[in-house]
């Protein structure tokens, strides 16, 4: 099993296990499967608006200053994958839809309402859910004027109403997206310099009942990731071989990462899927941990930092009527290890 096939299981056990969603909040995480400096890397993007309330009109994404967006692809080109939580027809069943991210002609979208003109990129979602497919586009563009302080570039989604007919211009089949984890492959690049580096979205609601956006109800959502990420781990027997000592160390833009839970997943077999929790720490002041089990059998861990959440944003003021309403620090992941034991032998009566 690749080390990225590896990442995207431990993303999801941290997206399913991370501290509980805030429900009736705009929410976004990042996460960055490849924190060296200047790399291209694969960058997931998870955004969740609330199931409660009017529906999103748009979605507008800011990539943090520093950041390269490749944008040109010839169309047609994947660009990564979609899997997102919808409701269809009025229901508040969330199911769930998925599709490929494919780059497009922008010529093709000049004359778009939601955000017209000739944008530098197009990437378009294609989700499926029961027997229903509906594209959506990502216009991409570098930030300029007021939006230059908020990131380098934008990445906007305009979504149908799921409140009006789709003769009417709403969303085939009443469609409405709930949540949207888009996995990027090789689009950014990772920034030079060491940091905290800070996404935003920012989620406006339709006007309830209506296809009209109502802008006065705008929030934003930010997520940090601190890059680069260095997750030193290694493992120890003691001298009967019947428990087993992790340590290591956890730096995130060059500062320790202190007081934050590692958490370790394990099992006998290199299969993520069938691991389960082995325990837990907390890092010191300089970004160490220390951790001590018992083990009778070899076996395969991962190391772990889930997402920390909060209603309240590390920088106050926001651009959004409604304010900032939401912020997570990036999560963390270690090296696999193999820790072996060796069998006892039985002695021969």
């Amino acid at each position: 099993m690749g080390k990225l096939v590896l990442l995207g299981v431990l993303v999801g056990v941290v997206l399913a296990t991370a501290a509980p969603s805030f429900a009736d909040t705009t929410e976004l995480y990042a996460i960055a499967y490849d924190t060296a400096l200047g790399r291209s890397s694969d960058t997931e993007l998870d955004v969740v608006v609330p199931a409660s309330g009017p529906a999103a009109a748009s979605i507008v994404l800011y990539t943090p200053h520093g950041y390269g967006v490749a944008v040109g692809q010839a169309a047609g080109t994947k660009l990564g994958t979609v899997v997102a939580g919808v409701s269809v027809g009025g229901s508040t069943t969330e199911i769930e839809a998925d599709g490929d991210l494919v780059a497009d002609d922008p010529a093709k979208y000049v004359g778009n309402t939601c955000a017209p003109g000739l944008h530098a990129g197009v990437f378009v979602a294609n989700l499926s859910a029961s027997g229903i497919t509906v594209p959506v586009p990502l216009y991409v563009d570098p930030t300029s004027a007021a939006d230059a302080a908020l990131g380098s570039f934008k990445i906007q989604a305009c979504l149908a109403s799921p409140d009006v007919p789709a003769a009417m211009g709403g969303s085939p089949g009443g469609l409405r997206v709930l949540e949207a984890d888009i996995d990027f492959e090789s689009v950014f690049t990772n920034p030079a310099a060491p940091g905290a580096y800070t996404w935003s979205v920012f989620d406006t609601p339709f006007t309830p009942g209506t296809a009209t956006p109502d802008p006065t109800g705008t929030v934003e959502a930010r997520s940090i990731v601190g890059l680069p990420k260095l997750f030193s781990v290694k493992w120890a027997l003691n001298a009967i071989k019947t428990r087993v000592t992790l340590s290591g160390k956890v730096t995130e833009g060059g500062r320790p990462r202190a007081g934050v839970n590692v958490r370790f997943l394990g099992g006998p077999q290199k299969d993520p899927d069938s691991w389960k929790p082995f325990g837990v720490t907390k890092t010191k002041a300089d970004g160490s941990f220390s951790f001590t089990r018992p083990v009778t059998a070899s076996l395969y861990l991962a190391e772990l930092i889930n997402p920390y959440i909060s209603d309240s944003c590390t920088v106050a003021g926001s651009t959004a009527p409604k304010g900032c309403v939401f912020e997570s620090t990036g999560p963390s992941f270690g090296p696999i290890l193999h820790v072996t034991v060796p069998k006892v032998k039985k002695k021969r009566k």
